[in-house]
């Protein structure tokens, strides 16, 4: 039985990665902390008609991750993929469930995870908001972020690597929120 977490499975043909880094290697990085999935099959897709940021298939037998479009850009820093990446195969481990009679596709427990897994989370969210602000929103209902359709017009060309975003922004003065959500 297939669950897709916030979205449909895209039915686009996949963009080529424009990353500088082998998508693939990355997810490898993202795995190591994901044990119990050592041998299902894990494809990444970047979609360009997709709403969300980033979503899950899940299947018996194999799982998909989507990433919109929006971060397939050579000076988007690796950390952040892997981050997403960690994000979505943490729906794997922690499953939705309802919480105060509302079902949540985050619950609680799936926010201790991550801060387990990426404690640098707000950096990278930092990244992401500062970035993309103009292309993505926050959607409560579904509990991710979507991007909003003109995105292209609203996007900037350069991208700072993390390291000129450190130096250059205070990440406590950039996030709206603590809980951002993919």
């Amino acid at each position: 039985m297939t669950r897709f977490i916030f979205t449909e499975k895209p039915s686009e043909n996949p963009e080529f990665p424009l990353f500088s880094f082998d998508i693939y290697v990355t997810l490898h990085k993202a795995l190591n902390r994901f044990p119990e999935l050592a041998t299902v099959p894990i494809h990444v897709w970047i979609q360009r008609k997709q709403k969300p940021l980033a979503c899950i298939s899940i299947d018996d037998d194999k799982h998909d991750i989507f990433l919109h479009s929006v971060l397939n850009h050579p000076d988007t820093p690796e950390q952040v993929i892997e981050y997403i990446l960690i994000h979505e195969l943490i729906h794997t481990r922690v499953p939705s469930r309802e919480v105060n009679g509302i079902m949540k596709i985050h619950p609680p427990e799936f926010f201790e995870e991550e801060k387990r897994l990426v404690p640098e989370r707000e950096l990278y969210w930092a990244w992401i908001y500062i970035h993309l602000n103009g292309c993505i929103y926050p959607d409560k209902k579904h509990e991710g972020t979507i991007v909003k359709r003109n995105w292209k017009k609203s996007i900037s060309g350069h991208r700072l690597s993390l390291e000129e975003f450190k130096r250059t922004f205070c990440i406590e003065h950039v996030l709206p929120t603590k809980q951002l959500l993919l």
